[in-house]
């Protein structure tokens, strides 16, 4: 009998885990909701948003704080408007795009590692400016050196 009464309810378990995603209600009262993600923001640059999204979902995000860490290497991003709305990042990585103007990353004060080379069209004076403010690793393009 007891392994019977456990046999069920690892199968509960298991059965619920499997259904992370969605509500569950008894008796119409509901007993579990998931964390909706995180979506106040938005980008100009369509390519950066895809990046970021992919991201927040495989971090399960409710909030723009919970993203410290972002690759966005060779994502084909040519603008970084928006950026700022996740001023918690600590390491961000945009080797090989196609940014010219990096200014929005002054706004990230706490980075402190910061990958922009092969991003050959770039203002090496706001890359020189992000090396002097951040407190941490800048890699900037190899013709802003």
């Amino acid at each position: 009998m007891r392994f019977r009464l456990l046999l069920i309810l690892i199968s509960m378990v298991t059965l619920l885990s499997a259904c992370n995603r969605y509500s569950f209600s008894v008796n119409e009262n509901e007993v579990y909701a998931p964390v909706s993600l995180f979506t106040n923001y938005s980008f100009a640059d369509s390519s950066l948003g895809s990046c970021v999204d992919q991201h927040l979902r495989s971090i399960s995000a409710d909030s723009a704080d919970d993203l410290a860490v972002l690759n966005c290497s060779n994502a084909g991003i040519v603008l970084l408007d928006g950026i700022e709305v996740f001023s918690r990042i600590e390491q961000l990585s945009l080797s090989d795009n196609n940014l010219t103007n990096v200014d929005a990353l002054l706004q990230l004060v706490n980075l402190s590692y910061l990958d922009l080379r092969g991003n050959t069209e770039i203002d090496c004076a706001v890359a020189r400016q992000l090396q002097t403010v951040l407190d941490g690793t800048v890699f900037i393009p190899q013709q802003c050196n």
